[in-house]
């Protein structure tokens, strides 16, 4: 999997200034310059950008539930069914 870094790098690579590219080493001759891997690189960017913000939100939902609900113990009552099944399902 690639760094953030290394999609960025991907995305404009221009193959004129590989010294210093994070990609570069792992690049060989059939892939440069390559207009696929760059339209793939922006769009694992794009799914990343998705990803971080879905995960903010999801982290800011979970502190206002436990900041609402956490008084009424809901929230360690719904951690400790989770955590149940996901133990049982272990060997």
């Amino acid at each position: 999997m690639l760094s953030k870094k290394q999609l960025e790098d991907a995305a404009v690579c221009d193959v004129k200034n590989c010294n210093n590219c994070t990609v570069a080493p792992l690049c060989d001759d059939m892939y440069k310059p390559n207009i696929e891997i760059q339209q793939l690189a922006k769009t694992a960017l794009v799914y990343r950008e998705l990803l971080e913000r879905t995960r903010e939100y999801l982290a800011d939902t979970a502190k206002y539930l436990h900041n609402y609900f956490g008084v009424f113990g809901l929230v360690r009552e719904i951690d400790n069914a989770l955590n149940a099944s996901d133990n049982a399902k272990q060997p």
